[in-house]
């Protein structure tokens, strides 16, 4: 949708190549990239030419917002080496297990992005973070926060041996975070399914 487009169009890491959107939308469009040196390929259609070339069809209430978007992913992946050995105080980490719900890991990165955290950090066995609906629901936020995707277990060991504390949600025999006397400023919150 265009609330993910707008929010692709102002990443510094990815390369939008073309947007198909519908002509109410280009104006605001045209303002977000004035200035950018790089702009996308801009296709201007109806909205039913546009249901009947993606094959997608949208309630009426969300008709509006509906557009496109073709984008190439960074090459350069995120070190977290260097994203640990930064000068910044603060690191918070978000780290997903085996989560396989787009949706979910789509709200997550949204409450993360709200919430400033650093990086978001992905299991091998992780769904993709960059599908559609987790774009979708993360309402673009995939596109301004970090992600990292390998080995959780060996990327855990390197926060551990680089001091960063880690927190993992359970169920069972664990504190409320409130319960905490105090948590530092650098640290990992490991979510799983």
């Amino acid at each position: 949708g265009l609330e993910a487009i707008q929010m692709l169009l102002t990443s510094d890491r990815f390369t939008c190549n073309e947007v198909l959107l519908q002509r109410h939308m280009l104006p605001e469009l045209l303002e977000l990239l004035e200035g950018k040196p790089q702009k996308p390929r801009l296709l201007v259609c109806e909205l039913a030419m546009m249901e009947a070339v993606t094959g997608i069809s949208v309630p009426l209430a969300k008709s509006k917002t509906l557009a496109f978007a073709l984008a190439r992913r960074p090459m350069d992946r995120v070190d977290l080496a260097r994203l640990v050995n930064k000068v910044t105080p603060s690191l918070r980490l978000v780290a997903l297990d085996g989560l396989t719900d787009a949706s979910n890991v789509g709200t997550i990165v949204k409450v993360a992005a709200a919430f400033g955290a650093t990086a978001i950090l992905l299991s091998s066995d992780c769904c993709d973070a960059l599908s559609p609906r987790s774009i979708r629901v993360s309402a673009g936020h995939v596109f301004h926060v970090p992600l990292i995707q390998g080995d959780l277990v060996a990327m855990l060991q390197e926060l551990n041996d680089s001091g960063v504390l880690t927190m993992a949600a359970i169920v069972q025999e664990a504190k409320f975070l409130d319960e905490v006397p105090q948590l530092p400023l650098r640290w990992a919150l490991v979510l799983g399914s």
